[in-house]
């Protein structure tokens, strides 16, 4: 699949908007919440006094579902949250037969993304007030969401529930939890009951749906592979590099 150079710049730009909240947390370099609070966000909050700000417990209990995500895929799902109504025809389009689906050019980027991987479509489809609600706090309350993902991440990794294992890489440094899928070429999706897994339990209950799909990020193709988690390589604009 070609894609313009123009198309790509796009990518960059949409991703730049959420991509400095997802800086704070979710990954190997994290920097002070005063540090990178967006100022456009900023004067948004100003402007919009009315709009209703989560609790930390509220935040932790709406970003639970996705927390464990690895972190590219957490990524994308952040981002594709604010775009609900896409996701809701992505996910329509989907359920057609494969001769009948045509992808919207005016989807952003991240929603096309997820089409490829169906469960995290589905699930975002499926409780779309959610989905709005999750949308809302990234763009709303982007430091106090990653706080909460932190959060979360810790109490399932301290509950003995987030282990690497033979699909992904759980690393922790200074408190910081970090999830990468290890095939570079093929990513397992989990799925768990996120009022569980913060817990010790007897049984496990983090698992992962049989079907491994292609790593696939739009505009980039399958083949490529980043060399730092895939949100801060659009953070920073950053080349990606063949397989190695």
């Amino acid at each position: 699949m070609k894609h313009s150079t123009t198309n790509v710049k796009r990518s960059n730009q949409l991703w730049l908007k959420a991509g400095t909240a997802l800086c704070f947390s979710l990954s190997f370099i994290w920097i002070s919440a005063a540090q990178a609070t967006p100022i456009k966000k900023q004067e948004a909050n100003s402007a919009n006094p009315a709009v209703h700000r989560l609790s930390s417990e509220e935040l932790v209990d709406l970003v639970g579902p996705i927390a464990l995500f690895p972190d590219d895929l957490l990524a994308l799902t952040l981002e594709a949250a604010s775009h609900p109504v896409q996701i809701v025809s992505a996910n329509r389009m989907k359920r057609k037969k494969q001769r009948e689906q045509t992808i919207n050019t005016q989807w952003n980027e991240a929603v096309v993304s997820l089409i490829n991987y169906p469960e995290i479509l589905e699930m975002l489809d499926r409780d779309i007030e959610w989905t709005e609600r999750l949308g809302q706090a990234e763009e709303e309350q982007s430091d106090e969401l990653m706080q909460a993902i932190t959060q979360f991440r810790n109490e399932a990794h301290q509950s003995g529930n987030l282990q690497t294992d033979s699909y992904q890489i759980v690393s922790v440094d200074d408190n910081q939890v970090t999830i990468r899928h290890k095939n570079k070429e093929k990513i397992y999706v989990p799925y768990y009951d996120h009022k569980k897994v913060t817990k010790r339990q007897s049984r496990n209950v983090y698992h992962y749906y049989p079907n491994a799909y292609p790593v696939y990020y739009y505009p980039y193709e399958s083949s490529y592979y980043f060399d730092r988690p895939f949100y801060l390589s659009l953070i920073h604009i950053s080349e990606p590099t063949r397989p190695y």
